[in-house]
């Protein structure tokens, strides 16, 4: 035997041994443990662990792909963009192999694949339907993965998008029923229709679920069509589930509504037989709709706040909102309300919403809320008084004028006399009204939401004072003592953060 044989042998062991690890990745349980192995081997074997990559490639196992795109970020990043890219363009590989590298460079190094990397390879919709099965599998270790995947879609054009609407026509059974509930919730309203009309054709329970789910977050020339879908099926005889009352263990924690109209609303859904709870996070806004959403499913229930009664307040870390106990029926009224601003705008709702959303509404919708009072007990005068609660901690001005008087008294060569700084302040506020800053219609609007909100905690002093600052504000609002208090607030509070360097941050108008 040569000298050279025992380096030889030694190094096939490694490459046998590198193969069989990369492989490994194929039989992890759960996605923290893909993860820890991919990191796992990265630190072991380094930049060698490339070949072994390139030649797991040709796989059918979706989890060992997506542990290739999880090894794939932990090494050298131009090297291996390289060798994929390479792949991706040599026809002499499978279509399978050039597609996962192709699938590693979009979806794990944010390369975007190029029209000559598909070039020879089959249909479009065999290789869309490819990649749904990648991404079904995926999500039996992470549903919300199906997040992610939805947000790389939304950056195709609209011929990718419907391409793979129709492949989900491909997936056996009633396996593209949640990617076509998503795809139902498209702004791309040819795809939303294509997966309505899909939904109609698939002869399951869980189609007719999904139909339901989505039909309170649809718009209303969507909505006839998923009514349409829902009557076919019944039609077929499929079981439509009856809608029922929402369980007590169905929760939702809302914050108060600030003075540009942002509340935050935590919802709590309990899971059916194995499934954990599931937790929806919503951020919503009186005037602009559905604006942010987040989420997670499989939740312990002991990590989860203690339910209280409803009408209950809790209070939370330094930086955190007041809640209140406000039972998921009134969530979802909230939600319902600010739905049609959002179609108004033409925007999506968020990701993680049209994933999760279908589940606030597999109950019967919620009534109505009660009608305001006619007449308030508190006078126009009184309603200063609302400022002392904690729940009003948001409600001041955010405006440009804010800045610029602040500005004016820190720079100054003196202070302000006490008359000066009230002709500053009522200054700011017309200011703040005439450049759209500050809008009394939109404040009366948030007022009225605050109503409801001290009603359902009990509060009728407050809820009395809420209203009647809702009826006063758009009367002569330059002098009202509610809008002058927060103009003069925001002036203080805007001094003390620009003295201390703090950049004061102004959202959008309320429009």
């Amino acid at each position: 035997m040569s000298d050279q044989s025992p380096k030889i042998i030694t190094t096939f062991q490694n490459r046998l041994e590198m193969d069989a690890a990369v492989r490994s990745l194929g039989e992890t349980k759960g996605d923290w443990d893909l993860r820890q192995r991919a990191s796992d081997i990265a630190q072991r074997y380094g930049d060698k662990a490339l070949p072994a990559l390139l030649a797991a490639l040709d796989t059918g196992n979706s989890q060992l792909r997506g542990g290739l795109g999880h090894l794939a970020k932990r090494l050298d990043k131009s090297a291996v963009v390289a060798a994929l890219s390479a792949a991706a363009h040599n026809r002499a590989l499978s279509d399978q192999a050039r597609l996962t590298a192709i699938t590693i460079l979009e979806r794990f190094l944010d390369v975007a694949p190029d029209n000559a990397m598909y070039a020879g390879m089959a249909a479009p919709e065999q290789l869309a339907l490819r990649s749904l099965q990648d991404v079904l599998a995926e999500s039996h270790n992470d549903s919300m993965v199906l997040v992610e995947y939805f947000g790389q879609l939304d950056q195709e054009p609209a011929d990718v998008q419907m391409t793979m609407v129709k492949a989900a026509r491909l997936l056996e059974d009633a396996q593209g029923v949640e990617l076509l509930s998503m795809f139902a919730q498209e702004s791309n309203q040819p795809v939303a229709l294509e997966a309505l009309q899909t939904l109609g054709m698939v002869a399951d329970t869980s189609a007719a679920a999904a139909l339901q789910g989505v039909l309170p977050s649809l718009p209303p020339e969507l909505r006839r069509q998923a009514e349409r879908s829902l009557q076919k099926l019944r039609l077929r005889g499929v079981t439509v589930p009856p809608l029922l009352p929402p369980p007590d263990g169905a929760r939702c924690l809302a914050s108060a509504i600030s003075g540009d109209g942002h509340q935050m609303l935590w919802f709590f859904l309990p899971g059916t037989g194995e499934a954990g709870d599931t937790m929806l996070e919503i951020l919503i806004n009186q005037q602009r709709g559905l604006i942010a959403a987040a989420g997670q499913r499989q939740v312990e229930a002991s990590h989860l706040p203690q339910q209280q009664p409803l009408g209950a307040l809790l209070q939370g870390g330094a930086n955190q909102p007041l809640l209140l106990e406000a039972g998921c029926d009134y969530g979802r009224r909230r939600l319902l309300a600010t739905l049609p601003h959002t179609w108004a705008a033409e925007q999506p709702t968020p990701l993680p919403y049209r994933l999760l959303g279908p589940l606030l509404w597999r109950w019967t919708l919620p009534t109505p809320a009660d009608p305001l009072p006619e007449e308030a007990a508190a006078t126009r005068q009184d309603t200063v008084l609302l400022m002392q609660h904690a729940a009003m901690g948001a409600w001041f001005l955010q405006s440009r004028a804010v800045v610029s008087c602040a500005e004016q008294v820190l720079t100054g060569s003196e202070a302000p006399t006490h008359e000066a700084f009230t002709q500053m302040i009522a200054a700011t506020l017309q200011e703040a009204m005439n450049n759209g800053d500050l809008v009394p219609a939109a404040l009366r609007a948030n007022l009225e939401t605050m109503v409801e909100w001290f009603t359902l905690a009990g509060d009728a002093r407050h809820a009395d004072l809420a209203l009647a600052a809702a009826q006063t504000v758009e009367d002569d609002p330059a002098s009202h003592p509610l809008l002058l208090l927060m103009s003069e607030l925001s002036l203080r509070l805007t001094m003390i953060n620009m003295a201390r360097g703090l950049t004061p941050a102004l959202h959008q108008a309320q429009g």
